[in-house]
């Protein structure tokens, strides 16, 4: 247990605990006398939860996919006392998503608009949640594979992909948004070799 020395109130800066407070008393004499009070502070009020109402995140990794974090979505939460843990979940998505955690992991089948939960303790066990709204985005560009360079009879249509070792392919993380290979015909490249005897 923990002594206080006061007057005549409590200390509002006092946080949840047991606390001892010793009252003295005195005479013009010098003869003191003292008692001790046990006094239990508990903590009843919840934090204040405040969520950053639109978030975007982009899917970064190379395989398609972001971990959004409870840090991420507070928007200034507070406690009377003192905050304890922030955590966060995606209540309309499948487990794990949708278990409160520090982060949650959204993938490229997750793009768009998703409502996020996040939950503040405080460090007596109070809780309140708030919720958010982010929009999941992908903004990976694709990777193209183009066709190994080819040497062909000049007789041959060259601008058909077939006589000339297939079409380029398209590569992205998400394969929700699939890619369109275009190409531009850049033109007859002369290669002129020349020698002396």
């Amino acid at each position: 247990q923990r002594q206080m020395c006061i007057r005549d109130r409590l200390s509002p800066q006092v946080g949840p605990g047991d606390y001892q407070i010793k009252y003295t008393v005195a005479d013009a004499c010098g003869n003191e006398s003292a008692c001790i009070q046990h006094v239990t502070v508990v903590d009843n009020v919840p934090p204040v939860a405040i969520c950053d109402s639109n978030t975007q995140m982009s899917l970064t990794a190379v395989n398609g996919w972001a971990d959004l974090c409870a840090t991420v979505i507070n928007d200034g939460s507070y406690d009377n006392f003192e905050l304890d843990i922030i955590e966060i979940r995606a209540p309309n998505l499948p487990f794990p998503q949708n278990v409160f955690q520090p982060c949650v992991r959204f993938f490229c089948q997750n793009i768009g608009e998703h409502i996020v939960e996040l939950r503040v303790w405080d460090v007596a066990g109070n809780y309140n949640i708030c919720w958010a709204t982010v929009t999941i985005e992908d903004k990976l560009p694709p990777s193209i594979l183009c066709p190994p360079d080819v040497t062909v009879d000049c007789t041959i249509d060259f601008h058909d992909p077939a006589n000339t070792g297939g079409e380029a392919i398209g590569i992205t993380a998400c394969p929700q948004n699939p890619t369109v290979v275009t190409y531009v015909d850049l033109g007859i490249f002369l290669y002129i070799s020349s020698y002396s005897t």
